[in-house]
């Protein structure tokens, strides 16, 4: 376990050993309530487009058992803080579909979770919010040209083969968090 660097471990104490007193703590199971039980987004490419939908039951049914865990396991007032991407799917060579993966969980728990909705909050990586300053329209003209472009040697290489355009990046995600409540 070499290489594990943190300025948390004691000077001189060796990496393996500050690995091993981290990682030996108490399992969920071994404490009392918690407050808040994490469940992060996926992390795949922005413009990814999966060739099947079948794995998307899966995971919904993996986020209501682990809100079902969360929900015996937590404090009254606990948040389950699931963090969802929306995802494209294939649907033939030439069409894709946009799964609005985070409004189903979010149906999903409001639907078979005794969870209360607390916020749902959207979130976009840094460097793509936008900003309220004001813009450089010479700038922004030639990105445009730019992308137009771009997007014209798309739809001949589109026509002349089996290439499959680009799409408009998913740079979005939504954290759904949902409170325990005193029933």
């Amino acid at each position: 376990m070499k290489g594990l660097i943190s300025d948390l471990k004691e000077k001189g104490q060796e990496d393996a050993e500050y690995a091993e007193a981290l990682f030996s703590g108490p399992m969920i199971s071994d404490i009392g309530e918690i407050s808040m039980f994490v469940i992060p987004h996926l992390d795949f490419e922005d413009t990814a487009c999966f060739k099947t939908d079948s794995w998307l039951s899966t995971y919904r049914n993996f986020v209501l058992k682990m809100a079902e865990i969360a929900e015996k396991k937590m404090m009254v007032g606990g948040i389950f803080a699931v963090g969802v991407k929306d995802v494209r799917v294939s649907i033939d060579q030439k069409k894709l579909r946009l799964i609005p993966l985070s409004v189903l969980v979010c149906q999903d728990l409001n639907e078979r979770s005794k969870l209360r909705m607390k916020e749902y909050v959207g979130c976009v990586r840094g460097g793509l919010v936008r900003e309220n300053k004001t813009s450089d329209h010479d700038k922004l003209r030639q990105q445009l040209q730019a992308d137009l472009t771009k997007w014209e040697i798309e739809k001949i290489s589109e026509q002349n083969s089996n290439y499959q355009r680009h799409v408009l990046p998913i740079v979005h995600a939504n954290y759904l968090l949902f409170q325990k409540s005193a029933r």
